[in-house]
């Protein structure tokens, strides 16, 4: 895996540590759902967007919205991914929600 340090400060580790991880570290889904969602991607070869919650290094989940593409890179077939943190604007959603049902 590779990561930038955005992503990486996102989730409060160091480069040396995202390095170590594997998606079964980060992602806030079991198992089963990780490797469903992997298989689907690499079946379909199409662009993937959705929402997850990733865990941070002290314990904490960070809302985000990935969007995760199959490229080519160094001759071999990798996953692309950007996570964009989305907490405040759920946060914001929940809020609104809330209001509207009062």
């Amino acid at each position: 895996m590779e990561a930038n340090a955005a992503f990486y400060n996102l989730l409060g580790y160091t480069l040396a540590e995202i390095l170590e991880l594997t998606l079964y570290d980060i992602l806030e889904l079991d198992r089963e759902s990780i490797d469903r969602n992997v298989q689907h991607i690499l079946q379909e070869k199409h662009y993937f967007i959705s929402e997850a919650q990733h865990c941070c290094k002290d314990g904490s989940l960070v809302t985000v919205e990935v969007n995760i593409n199959l490229i080519f890179s160094s001759g071999r077939e990798v996953f692309c991914v950007v996570a964009h943190d989305i907490t405040e604007r759920k946060r914001v959603e929940i809020a609104l929600r809330e209001s509207q049902s009062d």
